[in-house]
């Protein structure tokens, strides 16, 4: 507690402004942020210093600090209404604001530093450069593209060497079509620019693969760090499925997931156990749901720190783990960087080199990185057979629209480009001018117009005017707002030709169009990002319509516009006869194309996704690291006969029609001497376990790396958890076991349900789980079972009646305790009235094959995704064998797989 005698000198005013700041900081730094701002409100409240402008603003940094946005919001506006010019105070106001998600009223509070005087702004330099950066920031994800890109100016014209925010000006310039985009604002050199300029935004600046090297090895100087401990076994491991490991923070309605989301799907789950580590902000979209379901286990990290992280997928031994992000926005480097997995790949996020260190591969084909430019990647190409884009054959199309409903022409050659306004360079829009303008010069020419995507009014303005200054009128340019992806998918069916953007192509913009039958024009070059059409188009057998430079691109549209005019104006797919038999068709090259491809769009390579997921596969089989059983790897022969022995003196009180494998029924219980009470001679004996068991025996395969270090509290708390719960000589026996416990349910937390205990003898696992969670309020339920009696010499454990008094025992242990509920009674009987509707963590103690199952039956439904199942002594010796045999039965039926836990427990994770 905070010392009555500070408190009531600062009650009576006899502290001064230094003394209180001194005293609060050492509370803090104890870890009792609490009593300090305690200290902070009392001494504000009794003082009449003119300083206590000071005073309220250090409160409202604790107060926010401790997640209290709202009274720390307070405390900044005292701050502000004792001292107005307090710029400090303002600047902290607007990021509480923001971080509450009142992104108006925060823009408004930077807005009004940028209104002080000008003697203020000069003398506090960094905050004003900090409020024009912030509100460039938040205008940009707002969309107020045009007040953000001028915000940004404003801050470089007073300092210059602000890498980070020229990488967001020239994008912010890039999206808004504001050509030319390297301009020069005062002191800022076109070399500086350059460097500024992002890997997204260089993708679409320059179609020279060096330079975009160049950008991504920049980008992991400046945000990589540099020493990185390597998690992983680099000798692998011994699954019998791969583990592959898929890591986004686009699991939502994005690109990436719209073309991955039937891979998933598609995996052979007789080879492979598909994870997904999530860092995107949750959503209930139909996209993000269905990618879920497609995975076996679905862990979120978006919480967590990239160590935290990087151990999360180390814990569930991923074989190999690939990146869908790259160097895109939401993007963790630095946990590849940690090395969480033997193989690192990526794959389709970023259409170029991350220069990650930690990223090993890119999947790839020859004709997006052909051999050679393979110098210009620091990953190695994984070749795949035939196209490197996956896609997905479920995607659902809304009615087709009218071309009138378009604000097309109905006579019209509708040329269009549905990517998004920052791939759009000054050159390939001249491009596009010129073609309608050679379209107007053609005897007997249809009119022609360019269909666009308004990704914004700025982008749209900027277009139309440079068509008027190039002698096109503003109607020639037709320009389509975003909508549902089923309304998107349908528009394609109206245009006639999509005209591809260069240096950066369409990705799954080329892949929905040609999945709608529309032919794509496309320019490749020499990077990644430039020939993602082409791969495409060879892929269905298109080409013909891969041009390699400017003109040819130019000419080919002219071209195939013109002779759709002489040969037929029809944009549908029309047979002569009425046969089934495909006989003859329109002669417009138009016409041909989209037979071509909506004749092969069930076989073609790019829409194959059986094959292409084994393609991918084949190639994960060939890169994967497993383990050997070479002399390099493999326990030390001393220490496998110890654990040999062991093994035959459990298989022989199985029955004799069982003959498990040996490695599946290792038991160390013996080894680490359950009920040491020194904790780190404990921790010490279960280093000797690690180094006992090496990858290939199978309780080494578990989910929370041994149990510790998994969790957002220090190792100390939690044994000041488990030891302020130790009773008498049993629970120090458990006491590793209870940190695994808790361990799991932290990953249960966040999910809708109650926490279910079936038979836990004394509670001390719930007990330990509330406490070491800091007693949160998240409802809980625990179910009270009748004793039993232990028979060794048969085998099995039987139920009997309670013992007298027990139930109360327990019930007295957890008073106090509002989240728990004690049911008495027999499971499962006592289910009946009793019962959660969802659970999101399950721990059964039972000891009992019949009542293991028997929970089972009656609860598993009730499980919520994600949610995990904790089995107790699973793994251990004797008559529990009979046990876990019948629970694998159980769960195999359901197509689950049982992770034994090196405490002897088993888990499951809900899918």
């Amino acid at each position: 507690m905070l010392a009555d005698s500070l408190l009531l000198k600062a009650k009576q005013g006899k502290l001064e402004i230094i003394e209180v700041m001194a005293a609060a900081e050492k509370i803090a730094a104890a870890g009792q942020r609490d009593q300090a701002i305690a200290l902070y409100r009392k001494w504000i409240g009794h003082t009449d210093s003119p300083l206590v402008y000071a005073a309220c603003f250090n409160l409202g940094v604790a107060l926010s600090e401790s997640g209290e946005l709202i009274e720390a919001e307070k405390a900044y506006r005292q701050a502000i209404s004792f001292n107005p010019d307090f710029i400090q105070a303002r600047f902290n106001l607007g990021s509480a604001l923001e971080r509450q998600g009142r992104f108006d009223e925060a823009l408004d509070e930077w807005r009004v530093i940028l209104a002080l005087e000008d003697s203020v702004l000069s003398s506090e330099k960094n905050i004003h450069l900090m409020a024009l950066n912030n509100l460039g920031r938040l205008l940009e994800i707002v969309k107020n593209y045009k007040e953000a890109e001028l915000m940004l100016e404003i801050s470089l014209t007073l300092e210059p060497k602000q890498p980070d925010v020229i990488s967001h000006w020239v994008h912010l310039r890039q999206k808004q079509c504001q050509w030319p985009i390297y301009k020069h604002p005062a002191g800022l050199s076109m070399e500086s620019m350059i460097k500024g300029t992002s890997a997204i935004a260089m993708l679409s600046a320059t179609n020279d693969p060096q330079q975009q090297l160049d950008t991504a090895i920049a980008f992991v100087e400046s945000k990589v760090v540099a020493d990185a401990h390597i998690m992983s076994d680099k000798s692998g491991y011994h699954h019998k499925r791969l583990r592959i490991g898929y890591i986004s923070s686009d699991f939502r309605t994005h690109a990436v997931s719209l073309l991955t989301v039937e891979l998933f799907e598609l995996h052979d789950r007789s080879k492979f156990e598909i994870y997904g580590f999530c860092s995107t902000p949750q959503d209930t979209s139909p996209l993000r749901l269905r990618v879920i379901k497609a995975m076996d286990h679905f862990v979120r990290i978006a919480d967590m720190s990239d160590e935290e992280a990087a151990r999360s997928i180390r814990s569930h031994e991923i074989d190999i783990l690939v990146d869908l992000q790259g160097l895109t926005s939401g993007l963790r480097p630095n946990i590849f960087k940690y090395r969480p997995a033997p193989v690192q790949i990526t794959y389709l996020g970023f259409p170029g080199t991350t220069g990650l260190p930690g990223i090993d591969y890119v999947l790839a084909d020859r004709f997006i990185i052909p051999e050679k430019e393979t110098s210009f990647f620091t990953e190695k190409p994984l070749y795949m057979p035939h196209v490197f884009q996956v896609s997905d054959r479920q995607r659902k199309v809304g009615i087709k629209p009218s071309r009138s409903s378009c604000n097309l022409p109905d006579d019209a050659f509708v040329f269009c480009s549905f990517n998004n306004n920052y791939k759009i360079t000054e050159e390939m829009f001249a491009c596009w001018i010129r073609i309608l303008k050679r379209m107007d010069v053609l005897e007997n020419s249809p009119r022609s117009v360019l269909w666009l995507l308004a990704d914004n009014k700025w982008a749209q303005e900027n277009m139309t005017k440079a068509a008027l200054q190039h002698g096109v009128s503003a109607d020639r340019i037709v320009f389509a707002s975003r909508v549902a992806p089923v309304d998107y998918l349908a528009r394609y069916q109206v245009a006639d030709l999509f005209l591809d953007t260069f240096p950066f192509n369409a990705g799954t913009t080329a892949n929905d169009a040609l999945w709608m039958g529309l032919p794509i024009l496309t320019l490749s070059g020499r990077t990644f990002a430039s020939r993602m059409a082409g791969s495409l188009l060879n892929s269905v057998g298109l080409p013909e319509l891969i041009t390699c430079t400017l003109q040819d691109y130019e000419d080919k549209a002219v071209n195939l516009a013109s002779d759709w005019y002489e040969n037929g104006t029809s944009n549908e797919v029309e047979y002569l006869d009425n046969q089934c038999e495909k006989k003859a068709c329109k002669q417009s090259k138009i016409a041909n194309l989209r037979r071509h491809i909506q004749d092969n769009l069930s076989t073609c390579r790019l829409f194959d996704l059986p094959q292409l997921v084994r393609d991918i596969e084949g190639l994960f089989e060939e890169v994967a690291v497993r383990f050997t059983g070479s002399s390099d790897h493999v326990t030390p022969l001393d220490k496998q006969e110890a654990v040999f022995d062991r093994q035959n003196k459990l298989i022989n009180i199985l029955p004799k029609n069982i003959k498990p494998e040996l490695t599946r029924i290792v038991n160390f219980n013996n080894k680490t001497s359950w009920g040491i009470r020194d904790v780190p001679r404990f921790v010490e004996l279960m280093n000797e376990v690690v180094e006992l068991v090496e990858p290939g025996f199978y309780f080494s395969d578990n989910l929370f790396t041994w149990g510790r270090n998994n969790s957002l509290n220090d190792d100390a708390a939690f044994q000041n958890a488990w030891l302020t719960n130790i009773k008498n000589e049993s629970d120090f026996t458990i006491s590793w076991r209870r940190y695994l416990l808790a361990c799991s349910a932290y990953q249960c937390v966040q999910l809708p349900g109650d926490f279910v205990e079936c038979g836990v003898y004394w509670g001390t696992g719930i007990k330990t789980v509330i406490d070491y969670l800091g007693g949160k309020k998240f409802p809980k339920i625990f179910w009270g079972y009748d004793t039993y009696d232990y028979h060794p010499e048969e085998g099995h454990a039987e139920f009997t009646d309670q013992k007298e008094g027990f139930f109360d025992q327990v019930q007295e242990r957890f008073n106090g305790y509002e989240q728990v509920k004690l049911i008495k009674g027999l499971l499962p009987e006592s289910f009946i009235g009793n019962c959660p509707k969802e659970i999101a963590y399950l721990h059964i103690d039972l000891n009992s094959a019949k009542y293991e199952i028997a929970v089972l039956d009656a609860l598993f439904d009730l499980v919520v995704r994600g949610g995990i199942i904790i089995l107790d002594d699973y793994e251990w010796a004797g008559i529990y064998r009979t046990q876990k045999i019948v629970e694998d039965e159980w769960f195999d039926a359901r197509r689950y797989r049982v992770m034994p836990l090196p405490t002897g427990q088993g888990l499951v994770i809900k899918r």
